[in-house]
């Protein structure tokens, strides 16, 4: 190779190099933003969803997952989305005895919120009021999920057996 060329060539790479590094090529795209989570609630939702099943199955720590599961209503996510984070949530606190908690979940959830429960939500509450001795709370949910949507299934009928 002669020494023109090879000054040619040199001098054609000082032209295209950038100031990174390593250049490979391209350009990689930037992080999201978290403004870019807040208008797209997938990504938002699937971080909570995360986070509050993080916090419920590895630290037990059911207070900050039941702040996190509270965020799904204040970020107007759509509610066929949100309900299984508010039945998780809910399910937890039964599991740890915590009815009350349940029930400030459920009332803040399903109507304060306006969303409309799952059977799963409501058979959990019907259980935590069984199990509290609280039987005219449990048939008065039972009566009116019996007239109203979501309609009982097998698992409420079966709760009736065990209260």
């Amino acid at each position: 190779m002669s020494s023109s060329s090879r000054r040619f060539i040199l001098q054609r790479m000082r032209m295209t190099s950038s100031a990174k590094p390593y250049p490979i090529g391209r350009d990689h795209p930037r992080k999201q933003r978290l403004d870019d989570l807040r208008s797209n609630s997938r990504p938002l939702l699937s971080l909570i969803v995360q986070r509050v099943q993080f916090l419920i199955n590895n630290i037990s720590d059911l207070d900050t997952a039941a702040k996190h599961a509270r965020l799904v209503v204040n970020k107007k996510v759509d509610p066929e989305r949100a309900i299984p984070i508010c039945t998780t949530i809910i399910g937890a606190m039964c599991c740890a005895k915590r009815s009350d908690d349940a029930l400030d979940l459920f009332h803040f959830f399903f109507n304060e919120s306006k969303m409309e429960p799952n059977i799963a939500s409501c058979n959990l509450m019907i259980k935590s009021h069984c199990e509290e001795g609280r039987l005219d709370d449990a048939l008065r949910l039972y009566s009116h999920l019996s007239y109203n949507t979501p309609r009982p299934d097998h698992n409420t009928y079966d709760l009736w057996i065990c209260c």
